[in-house]
């Protein structure tokens, strides 16, 4: 039989009951009160007598906590939370940001299937993970790893409603990137110059800009406006939109000489490449992709990659993507390889690059713009003519 026993030094009951196989359980009930203490023993004896499913013990807490509290415990479906959730961030953040929430809202409710219209509290570490794992193998470990970061945020806002009480997704580890970083690689400055040699117009100044800045984002350089040029100091300065990291970088020789180059203008809120800019903002949330597939026929045009076919793979739109081992990001890698390769300290590099680098962050170390124009002058001149070997020829025979 249940009953309630009280230790002379605490002020709470202790809930005791047997089990069906007539073990004796002793569960504290963190109340003072004798008669409430006493009901929660006989319902606890209650439910292990008759065998506790899911459903029983979720419905036993839930009228427990009414009958002590006089209020109705806090719950809510997964679908109803995520409903609300997007609701509330629609309002909080850029529609970009909300449009990325909302998409993976939307898978998630798919993989639980039936499973969203459960409490939210049902959901367990296992089943985020599986989530998780499932995106992995379709599509990638980088977008697995977004979309596990979103689904934090939702849980984390759950359990600060009360809606919880342990926040699940955030006992679940992001994936190593490992496999993913293994079809990507930098060009070789042949390559390099090959590229220039076929780009034309604003491409050019793209490509120029973003090697010559420690291979910044190709969103990032397509922003560029007048106003974060400075001529006089041979600087630029942007913050970035995907870290909305300030970053103050030095012009090279290269890219000083292209930048005078270009026809001056008396706006400074003009856009450096004003036909790119307009791609960028006539696309669904400015999206670069329109962009990236402009980029990679000018690396076909050159002989760099394969032409892509657009045959059928059978997964459509939400199958992986066969990454090129080229595109516009290489310049990233271009750049951080060859001035590594240079002697330039990782430090440094970090700094120019834009990732935070633990020596900066340790020592509180300032990378000065002279620093960090030796380390760019490092970098071969891509934009120099390469003589044909006709003329090298003739030049010999006249020397």
């Amino acid at each position: 039989m249940a009953s309630i026993w009280r230790h002379p030094n605490s002020p709470y009951w202790t809930a005791c009951y047997s089990l069906p196989n007539g073990s004796r359980v002793k569960k504290s009930t963190k109340l003072t009160e004798r008669k409430k203490a006493l009901e929660v023993a006989v319902n606890l004896e209650s439910a292990a007598r008759r065998g506790l499913t899911e459903a029983h013990a979720r419905h036993l807490i839930a009228d427990l906590y009414s009958r002590l509290n006089s209020e109705r415990l806090p719950s809510q479906s997964v679908e109803a939370f995520f409903n609300e959730w997007l609701a509330r961030r629609k309002i909080e953040v850029r529609p970009g940001t909300f449009a990325k929430y909302e998409n993976v809202v939307k898978q998630f409710l798919a993989f639980l299937d039936l499973r969203r219209r459960r409490d939210i509290s049902a959901i367990t570490s296992r089943d985020v993970a599986a989530f998780r794992d499932a995106l992995a193998q379709r599509l990638s470990i980088g977008t697995a790893n977004i979309a596990l970061k979103i689904v934090k945020i939702a849980f984390a806002s759950a359990f600060r409603d009360s809606l919880i009480s342990v926040n699940e997704a955030a006992k679940v580890p992001t994936l190593t990137k490992t496999r993913d970083r293994a079809g990507r690689r930098p060009f070789t400055i042949e390559e390099l110059q090959r590229l220039f040699a076929t780009a034309s117009g604003e491409w050019r100044g793209l490509i120029l800009t973003s090697f010559y800045t420690g291979g910044q984002r190709l969103g990032d350089i397509a922003r560029l406006t007048w106003q974060n040029v400075d001529l006089q100091r041979a600087e630029i300065r942007f913050v970035t939109r995907k870290t909305g990291r300030r970053q103050i970088l030095p012009m090279s020789s290269p890219l000083f000489s292209w930048f005078e180059s270009l026809p001056s203008t008396d706006n400074p809120k003009d856009f450096v490449f004003p036909n790119t800019a307009a791609t960028l903002k006539a696309s669904k949330n400015e999206h670069t992709a329109a962009l990236s597939n402009a980029f990679y026929e000018i690396l076909v045009e050159a002989g760099l990659v394969e032409v892509r076919t657009h045959q059928r793979t059978g997964g459509g739109r939400s199958a992986r993507r066969k990454l090129s081992e080229l595109s516009f990001h290489s310049l990233r890698h271009t750049a951080t390889s060859l001035m590594k390769n240079a002697g330039i300290s990782a430090a440094i590099v970090q700094d120019i690059v834009g990732h935070e680098s633990e020596a900066i962050s340790t020592n509180y170390t300032h990378i000065d713009e002279q620093t960090k124009l030796l380390a760019l002058n490092s970098l071969p001149d891509i934009s120099a003519q390469k003589k044909s070997k006709t003329r090298r020829r003739k030049e010999t025979r006249q020397t």
